[in-house]
């Protein structure tokens, strides 16, 4: 299957976590602006979309926000039970094991302490879902969840209900967290294995050592477990202020990507997924949401997300290896994370308020 992209209207709809209300952004130009790196979000205000790396064919997309409405979250169009929807699905397996074998080799010699190793499922459906029906499934299965459309000619189509903050303000504090570890229950304890508790201290050491420079009044919680859908995560949470001079760009150049979607050390892997990964990330394992708007910031990692394409879509999700890794094992991890968008396809799937 291929995604085409076409001219379109650009436009964004998205709810904030626990909201009763979503929001439509659409641009009187036919263009969203287009900046080429993190850092020059800096004294910019608007909708963001940035990719895993920023470039002339992925640029980070900056809405204007002059023009916003907000309305009511409306029932759902929920699919029917017993209705089957999907018609054809690409898994690309053999495509994922080499690339496992690949990556795991780099890491049993030493050369990266993570890797975070993505695949796609691109799904075709029995009829066209508009992207805004999808959008309002997902709102309505993920409460906690932000949830985003976004729609322009230099992205395409993509939804996603995301539990990751990248950055969100409150004044002058800041926020972030350290997600990583993954695991199916229905509990909000876990018993975490050796390789998830590690993978999370990976990310929150690397969140740490990246504030020291450019932020005081750090604090730290100690990683909890938290619940996104029918999947349980560990969470550090980080709070602190911005040193003088340093900006949002500042930060986010040096937050983005979090070894929780690249590795460490995060240059070199993030040049090596580049180089060695067989799915094309684009939007996927970038961030989004809003900057600047009213003196507020609330970006979002995007993961559990999808393109679109009227029949056809493209579902993303990764996994973090480590040389414990087993390719079995990360392989089921990344279905479970697909399940988040193929609920919103699909009819017969738990709802967030079920696990």
């Amino acid at each position: 299957m291929s995604f085409i992209k076409t001219k379109m209207s650009s436009y964004v709809m998205f709810r904030l976590p626990e909201a009763a209300e979503y929001s439509v952004v659409r641009l009187a130009a036919d263009e969203p602006e287009k900046l080429y790196s993190a850092g020059a979000l800096s004294g910019k205000s608007g909708f963001v979309f940035a990719s895993f790396f920023p470039s002339q064919e992925h640029p980070v997309l900056l809405f204007a926000t002059d023009e916003i409405s907000i309305l009511p979250l409306p029932p759902a169009e929920m699919p029917q039970a017993g209705q089957t929807e999907i018609v054809c699905r690409d898994d690309r397996r053999r495509q994922y094991a080499a690339d496992f074998t690949r990556f795991h080799r780099e890491l049993a010699a030493g050369n990266f302490a993570k890797l975070v190793l993505s695949r796609c499922c691109e799904v075709e459906t029995a009829v066209s879902l508009s992207p805004e029906t999808l959008f309002m499934r997902a709102c309505h299965l993920y409460p906690s969840m932000f949830v985003a459309l976004i729609s322009a000619p230099e992205s395409g189509t993509w939804l996603m209900a995301t539990p990751e903050i990248l950055v969100e303000t409150a004044g002058t504090e800041y926020r972030t967290i350290a997600l990583a570890g993954t695991m199916k229950g229905k509990r909000d304890a876990a018993d975490w294995s050796l390789k998830n508790r590690e993978e999370q201290r990976y990310v929150a050491a690397y969140i740490r050592e990246c504030l020291k420079g450019i932020a005081a009044d750090i604090t730290e919680r100690e990683a909890q477990t938290v619940r996104a859908a029918d999947l349980l995560h560990l969470r550090s949470d980080f709070t602190f202020r911005l040193n003088d001079g340093q900006t949002i760009g500042s930060l986010l150049e040096a937050l983005h990507p979090t070894p929780a979607v690249c590795g460490l050390p995060k240059d070199k892997a993030r040049r090596f997924i580049l180089s060695n990964e067989s799915v094309a990330r684009e939007y996927y394992s970038g961030f989004a949401g809003i900057t600047g708007v009213c003196g507020t910031t609330q970006l979002y990692v995007t993961l559990r997300c999808m393109q679109i394409d009227g029949r056809k879509c493209r579902l993303y999700a990764g996994g973090g290896l480590l040389p414990s890794s087993t390719e079995q094992q990360e392989w089921d991890e990344t279905e479970a994370k697909m399940q988040t968008m193929m609920r919103c396809l699909c009819a017969e799937q738990n709802t967030e308020n079920d696990v």
